[in-house]
């Protein structure tokens, strides 16, 4: 490993050779790799660049000092180029008035360099303590050389080697992955009739984990453009890809929507932890297995649910003020009134009919049970609440329903009731009376 040793370039004169070839021992028995130039310069080399060379490469600089030195035209060269290149250099001052004769400049800039008066002897303690002092200081430096010349780029070369080779297999897998992609949705997409399930499970571990897949499923199995067959098979393969994941609830907290529009989203198993829904509007949407609970901090105010499928879900007492369903249905769901505060549930004719017969175009409330614990007016009290106040049934078709707690018949207007239970605040007749048809 000495090729990673320090480099130190002795800078001397060739009077004073005695001394600099005991130095020279001395530092490669501590490790050092040295430069002189009478030892390790050969014939027909180029003196000049060399020296350069060895400079430019030097740990430290040690400049034997002494009054021949002072009068050496190369040596003070050498001096000069270490303290310019910031260097580590080091100075042993063989005598004192040697530092006296030296150039003006050079004398200034040795007053911030520590030196090493030294002696004939070089193991007097005084003289080997203050070069080893030196000499730890440009081992410091030639390990921050070592790092940033060697240690670093290596590292950073291995690293760009590894990040490459990423890239590459990462890559190599994406577009392998892009390629299945494309074939099995090809094969999904372009099918002219249902594709038989063993076919589904052979093509699910194709896409399995390929999220653009899903996503592209998703949308196939929506699309109109598709044929049915199309968005059937869509269909089937995203439930085989499904099947197997853990289900789970999903729990919102402080959830505010405000100004917001949406259309065509799904939300399933849902529980709304409080917060609150304001000057929004939800079309062509499905909430199933939703729930708002009425002591979480839920309400809804300004709020428009167009055309909107409601499965298991639960209103339980929320407030809600100024809501409106709009071709609503409600299937096997449970909506309690009771803080409602002029809430519509209404049929309006659509701008573009669909199919009458396949795709009814009404509001709905099938199955599911409606519940208002109001308080009725107690006898003698004039009621001044107008009609429109708290809720409205106008034109909703009620199958197989239960009513729930003290409505008023007003509430009711053009709407049907088949086979539903209604409580005892509200008969038939009142129903019949206010213009609705009870079956």
């Amino acid at each position: 490993m000495r090729f990673l040793a320090p480099r130190l370039f002795i800078s001397y004169s060739r009077h004073d050779e005695p001394f600099v070839q005991r130095l020279v021992s001395s530092l490669n028995r501590r490790g050092f790799r040295v430069f002189v130039d009478t030892n390790d310069i050969s014939p027909g080399d180029n003196f000049v660049s060399t020296i350069a060379g060895e400079l430019r490469k030097a740990t430290g600089v040690i400049a034997v000092v002494s009054e021949h030195y002072a009068q050496s035209v190369w040596g003070k060269a050498e001096l000069y180029w270490a303290l310019a290149s910031r260097t580590p250099a080091i100075p042993i001052v063989l005598d004192a008035a040697s530092l006296a004769v030296l150039d003006e400049p050079l004398q200034r800039m040795l007053q911030s360099t520590n030196h090493v008066r030294a002696t004939s002897d070089l193991h007097d303690p005084v003289v080997a303590r203050g070069l080893a002092d030196s000499l730890a200081n440009a081992r410091k430096v030639h390990l921050r050389r070592l790092l940033l010349r060697r240690v670093v780029p290596i590292a950073a070369g291995i690293a760009l080697v590894a990040a490459a080779a990423w890239w590459v297999v990462a890559n190599l897998n994406v577009l392998e992955q892009s390629r299945q992609r494309e074939r099995v949705l090809g094969e999904v997409g372009n099918a002219t009739a249902v594709i038989q399930r063993d076919r589904i499970v052979q093509l699910a571990p194709l896409v399995a984990g390929d999220r653009a897949a899903v996503g592209e499923l998703f949308f196939m199995s929506r699309d109109p453009a598709r044929t049915d067959a199309a968005r059937f098979n869509a269909l089937a393969l995203g439930s085989v890809l499904a099947s197997g994941q853990k289900a789970y609830r999903w729990y919102p907290r402080d959830l505010r929507v405000d100004h917001t529009a949406l259309a065509g989203v799904v939300l399933a198993n849902v529980s709304f932890l409080g917060g609150q829904w304001t000057s929004t509007t939800f079309t062509d949407s499905t909430f199933a297995g939703a729930f708002w609970p009425k002591d979480k901090g839920v309400s809804l105010s300004d709020v428009r649910f167009e055309n909107v499928l409601f499965y298991g879900s639960e209103f339980e007492a929320v407030p809600a003020i100024d809501v409106t369903f709009i071709n609503s249905k409600f299937r096997g769901s449970t909506i309690d009134t009771t803080n409602f505060s002029k809430v519509r549930f209404v049929t309006q004719t659509p701008k573009f009919e669909g199919n009458p017969v396949i795709t009814p175009i009404y509001a709905l409330i099938e199955q599911s049970v409606v519940v208002s614990n109001r308080t009725p007016p107690a006898g003698g009290v004039m009621d001044l609440t107008a009609v429109g106040d708290d809720v409205v049934f106008d034109n909703v078709v009620f199958v197989d329903c239960r009513l729930e707690g003290w409505f008023r018949p007003e509430w009711f207007r053009n709407s049907s009731f088949r086979r539903c239970t209604l409580p005892p605040s509200l008969s038939r007749k009142q129903l019949e009376d206010a213009g609705n048809t009870v079956e």
